[in-house]
């Protein structure tokens, strides 16, 4: 929690992964007595339903810091081309590429709305504009 801010420990993270899932469903089964319930929340540690929701508002929050630094790419470049290699923009604009059928039609239509381009529209501009086949 203290280098992260949270105590959301992905499974796959180790011991300290399996030991948080372990929490959880022992919490789920009713099988946590109340002093580590108590323990555990003091630090903020959430259980299932609020480890959700969390998430989601964690992700919610994220995914509009990134839109906004989007918007001021395109205003200083001209576009959203964001090379991967530009850290945690750059990383983003491709999960956002390859995502437009798992995305909220809201957030697409936001996204094509700054002159975003999917996958399969990056391709056929790259195709238009340089007369060349996208590499891949």
């Amino acid at each position: 929690r203290n280098e992260h801010g949270h105590c959301n420990v992905p499974k796959g993270q180790g011991e300290l992964g399996i030991w948080v899932k372990n929490q959880r469903e022992y919490y789920r089964r009713g099988k946590l007595d109340k002093a580590r319930v108590d323990r555990l929340v003091g630090i903020g540690f959430l259980f299932a339903g609020d480890a959700r929701a969390a998430w989601r508002e964690a992700t919610g929050e994220a995914w509009e810091t990134r839109f906004g630094e989007l918007k001021q790419y395109r205003n200083d470049h001209g576009d959203c081309n964001v090379p991967q290699r530009q850290g945690k923009l750059g990383r983003w604009v491709k999960n956002q590429r390859h995502r437009r059928g798992k995305l909220d039609q809201a957030r697409v239509d936001r996204l094509v709305g700054i002159g975003f381009l999917f996958a399969g529209d990056a391709r056929a501009a790259w195709r238009e504009a340089t007369g060349e086949a996208w590499e891949t």
